[in-house]
């Protein structure tokens, strides 16, 4: 980011959750869980059931960054500024928000939905969106 001293947090934050998201999918892919995901992808009945596998498993890898967020608060507390632009980045970091507007990340509700339990239980099995109602990872 060019403009990191002028917006460290915006920065920190940004960074932390591109980072934090990578470690879900590490996660998703040490358990065999983006397998079995890509399994129920390839026999889904329909393009809309592909769409929403795909967001089941990213709004996982976000839900299980947002664990290791809460677990860390010692380390890496977001609290204050932080606090304030890691909202900001769930609020405006939802398909509705993207280019293309393709419906395989989740929308903004259901990102804070996810990353809201995430964080305030650190454990990885509140992130269990392959068993949630459609609604929940919409």
């Amino acid at each position: 980011m060019d403009d990191y001293p002028k917006h460290k947090a915006v920065a920190r934050v940004d960074m932390a959750q591109s980072l934090g998201f990578v470690y879900g999918a590490h996660l998703q892919n040490l358990t065999g869980i983006l397998d079995a995901s890509g399994n129920l992808r390839d026999t889904a009945a329909t393009p809309a059931a592909e769409l929403e596998q795909d967001r089941r498993e990213a709004l996982q890898a976000n839900c299980l960054s947002a664990v290791f967020f809460g677990a860390a608060r010692a380390s890496f507390p977001l609290r204050g500024e932080l606090l304030k632009q890691w909202n900001w980045l769930i609020r405006h970091s939802g398909d509705e928000h993207s280019k293309d507007k393709t419906r395989d990340h989740g929308s903004a509700r259901s990102l804070a939905l996810w990353m809201n339990q995430g964080f305030a239980s650190t454990d990885p099995g509140a992130c269990n969106t392959f068993v949630a109602a459609s609604a929940k990872v919409g």
